[in-house]
This record gives structure tokens, C-alpha cells and sequence, in this order.
């Protein structure tokens, strides 16, 4: 191993890190877990501790010139390289803004080396919005690789459990709080899509509850799992003998003993395509044009009240994709999409003559200075919490539990049986 050091920045775990440590796990480098954001903790400011010397890679699955700053802050200061393996691809139209830097679209094309994608769409996406094509390496989708190795073991079953997904995020913020959304993410002054939300996971709920005598007396379990970062209260209201919110940390434990999945928008439709698990998008309420994301617009919809006549006899009704429309997207099933991932990372570095020295000027600015600002601020306040500095403390122990809450947090032992797996993986040895 090289004296490279690649490092993985995680959003969501349950979403990222298994993935990130197959590709890790394929380096021809040694490689990193660490977290996005959370710089600012009460045990103290974390920056210099996680930003190491011979960090020379960051692989992080989404970017911001001005909504992720220390992504860019941590970039600058070692010199490192910034590749995106971009973790969110089906974008409705309001999210180009953010997604694609349209305020700062110098500085992305700067700031970003390589883009990793799924397919040539989201490619054609970065084309039109100034990436050009050296930049951008079509991999297919990491998430489902864990899929394909389960799926040369699966032995199908009628287990009786009913899977329901959400992503019902925006539900969970207030208008106060929906206000700074829109400003961080730039969506439109009339978006309110939180009270949309908020009322389609009424009707989901509703929806929930109507089913709930046929499955106990068919002997049926309905589990929810909610979108990674979605508020869980709402749906453990009604968690009973036969309504259960799902506590597995990764998709694929829930996905491969499922008999039958029920989704809005989600891709998870991929995934459950991938185990040939009848999967049926369920159109809880209307969502306007530029708010849906492709290629949920392309599913076939059911409406709730067809839910219990589907989990009878779901042979009579219409998955939400056929073959067609996943090979649309993503093209065959076979190819380990991790593999293609880590050979375009290791020819990157391979090709990569670039000088890694520290560069400490990148705190003399406005930002750098507000940074060591922030940072001198929180050692002082988690110090002494009980006189000037409490509110201070409050409000970052405050953020720090909400960042956790929001399963953002994973722990060191975790991560180090992830990483550990992956190998196994790798090794095709029995995950299930």
C-alpha cells in the first residue's frame, strides 16, 4: 500500500458505508471512513483530528460550494483531490440548482476532479450543467451490488412480511425550518412542500391502518422503513403486534426476506427488481410535475385502496418497473458496479501527479477566519458550558443530537465490521 490515503465521506450509513468500504476494500491505497459534517461536537471541535496528513482522496457521495464548506475547506487545506461518487441521481428538476452549483459553476468544476455515475443520463445532466466528459466515469449503481450477491443465494419464500418504504423527509420540518431549506438548497419562494408531505404520510398512515385486521388475520407482518434521515415518531404511534418499524441498519435486510414491497417515489423499485420481489408503487397523493423525480414518473401507480387486493394475490396486478425500464437505467445486472468504481479511483490516483502539501493560507479569508472563529468558540463553550457559553453549548449539543438522531452517526466498532464484511463479501462468502 501506498502512503495515499483515500478517504470515504458518509452522509446516511446506512445508505453509504457498506458500499464505500467494497470500493475501499479494492483500493490501491489505503483508505478512510469519516462523516460529512459534525465539526462541531460537544466533546469539542473535530477538524484537525479527522483531517489527516496523508489524506490525499475524498470520496464523498454529494458536494456544495456553499451548503457543504467544510467539504471544500478540507479539500483546500491538504491540496487533496475531490472525486463524487454521487449518491442521489434521480433528480427532480427543482433540485438542479443545489445539485449542480448553478451559482458557483466555476468553482464545481474546479473544486470536483472525477464524477462517478449510474448511468448515462445523469452523465448527459452534468454535460449540459459545464462538467465535461474527462471528468465523468460511468460506473452503474454501487447499492446494488450487495443485491446480486444475495440474489445467487436467495431462495425465494412466502414469509408473510409486508415492506413498506418511505421517504417522506420533508414532512418532518416546520415552516420556520422549511424557510432555511429553501434558501439552503435554493427552491422556490412558493415551495411548500413540507405541508405536501406532511399530508401524504397522513394518507400513508391511513393507508397502514386499513390493512392492519387482513394482515393479522392472514398472519402477514406490515414493517416500515423509513427514508435515512426521516423523523421515526409518527410511524412507532402505531406500531403494534402487526405494524413494526424497521430497525435494520442496511436496505438489503429488510429487501431479502420481503414478500411483497410498497413504495411512492423511491428507487428502491431497483433494488427489489434486482431479487424479482413483486414491487408496487402506491400513489398516496398527487406530487406536481417538477417535483417528481425520474424515473418515478415512468412507474405504474396503484391507488391505496388496491393495497390489500395486491397483497392477496399480487400475481394480478402490475409491478411498479419491468425489465425495460431498469435496463433503461441501469443496463445489465451482472456487472459489480464497486469494482468498476475502485479501477476508476485507482487509474485516477495512478495518473495523479499532483503536489499534496498543506496549504494553512486557505484559513486567511473570510471563510478560513470564520472557521477558526467557530472552532476557538466551541472549545471555550463545551469548557464552560454554565456561565456565558451555556446557550452556546445547548445549541451545538443540541445540533449534535439531531445529527445522530438523523442517522448520520455511525460508531468506530461499525465501521470497522463494515469494513470487514466487505471483505467477506468480496470473498463471496454468505452475508445472510
Amino acid at each position: 500500500m501506498s502512503k495515499k490515503l483515500a478517504t470515504f465521506l458518509i452522509d446516511h450509513p446506512s445508505r453509504d458505508l457498506l458500499f464505500s468500504c467494497l470500493i475501499g476494500s479494492q483500493l490501491n491505497c489505503d483508505y478512510d471512513i469519516d462523516f460529512q459534517d459534525a465539526f462541531f461536537t460537544v466533546q469539542g471541535p473535530t477538524f484537525f483530528k479527522r483531517v489527516k496528513s496523508e489524506e490525499k482522496y475524498i470520496i464523498s457521495p454529494s458536494y456544495n460550494v456553499t451548503r457543504t464548506p467544510y467539504i471544500r475547506l478540507r479539500k483546500r487545506f491538504n491540496n487533496s483531490k475531490l472525486i463524487l461518487l454521487h449518491s442521489e441521481q434521480f433528480l427532480a428538476e427543482v433540485s438542479y440548482f443545489e445539485k449542480f452549483n448553478l451559482d458557483n459553476k466555476e468553482k464545481f468544476n474546479e473544486d470536483v476532479s472525477l464524477h462517478l455515475v449510474w448511468n448515462e443520463s445523469f452523465k448527459k445532466l452534468l454535460n449540459i450543467h459545464g462538467i465535461p466528459n474527462h471528468k465523468i466515469k460511468v460506473i452503474g449503481n454501487p447499492k446494488f451490488d450487495i443485491l446480486k450477491t444475495i440474489k445467487k443465494k436467495l431462495n425465494y419464500t412466502q414469509t408473510g412480511k409486508i415492506l413498506f418504504i418511505t421517504n417522506f423527509n420533508a414532512a418532518d420540518y416546520s415552516d420556520f425550518d422549511w424557510e432555511k431549506i429553501k434558501k439552503e438548497y435554493f427552491l422556490k419562494d412558493d415551495d411548500n412542500s413540507n405541508h405536501l408531505y406532511r399530508k401524504i404520510r397522513s394518507n400513508f398512515i391511513n393507508s397502514i391502518l386499513q390493512i392492519e385486521n387482513y394482515c393479522r388475520n392472514s398472519n402477514k407482518q406490515i414493517i416500515i422503513r423509513k427514508h435515512p434521515g426521516e423523523l421515526a415518531i409518527e410511524y412507532e404511534k402505531i406500531q403494534n403486534d402487526v405494524i413494526k418499524l424497521s430497525t435494520e441498519s442496511e436496505l438489503y435486510k429488510d429487501l431479502y426476506d420481503s414478500e411483497i414491497v410498497f413504495t411512492f417515489t423511491s428507487s428502491v423499485v431497483f433494488e427489489s427488481f434486482i431479487l424479482g420481489i413483486p414491487t408496487f408503487a402506491i400513489e398516496w397523493d398527487k406530487l406536481r410535475k417538477d417535483l417528481m423525480q425520474p424515473p418515478s414518473e415512468d412507474y405504474h401507480w396503484h391507488s391505496p385502496d388496491e393495497i390489500e387486493n395486491i397483497i392477496k394475490e399480487p400475481t394480478k396486478f402490475k409491478s411498479a418497473i419491468n425489465k425495460s425500464i431498469f435496463e433503461t437505467h441501469f443496463g445489465s445486472t451482472e456487472k459489480f458496479s464497486t469494482t468498476l468504481a475502485a479501477k476508476e479511483i485507482n487509474e485516477f490516483i495512478k495518473n495523479d501527479n499532483s503536489n499534496f502539501t498543506r496549504n494553512y493560507f486557505v484559513f486567511l479569508n473570510k471563510f478560513g477566519i470564520l472557521f477558526l472563529f467557530k472552532f476557538l468558540f466551541n472549545l471555550i463553550a463545551i469548557n464552560k458550558p454554565k456561565f456565558l457559553f451555556k446557550y452556546f453549548y445547548n445549541k451545538v449539543n443540541n445540533s449534535y443530537i439531531k445529527w445522530v438522531m438523523n442517522d448520520h452517526f455511525v460508531s468506530n466498532d461499525e465501521i470497522e465490521e463494515t469494513k470487514i464484511k466487505a471483505i467477506n463479501i468480496l470473498k463471496n462468502e454468505n452475508i445472510i
